[in-house]
């Protein structure tokens, strides 16, 4: 089960564990930088990961990649 919510300059996913083994994993996507965080039972501060928006989309699309290894290109949007 997830949750997104859109602010105007702020996208938040929350994925939640249907079973209840694991807290919740909370991305929190801005133009400049991504978080992905996550809390600990005991511990009152979050673990957190920080990524540039382009390793995020990177890490997005290798969910549907084979083995090997991958440059992304962006191209020129101007460029046809």
């Amino acid at each position: 089960m997830y949750s997104v919510e859109m602010d105007h300059d702020e996208i938040t996913i929350t994925v939640m564990d249907d079973h209840g083994n694991y807290s919740d994993l909370i991305i929190n996507s801005f133009d400049d930088i991504v978080y992905i965080r996550q809390f600990e039972d005991d511990k009152p501060m979050p673990q957190s990961i920080a990524l540039s928006p382009q390793m995020w989309e990177e890490l997005i699309s290798s969910f549907q990649s084979h083995a090997g290894f991958f440059k992304t290109v962006i191209r020129d949007k101007n460029v046809r």
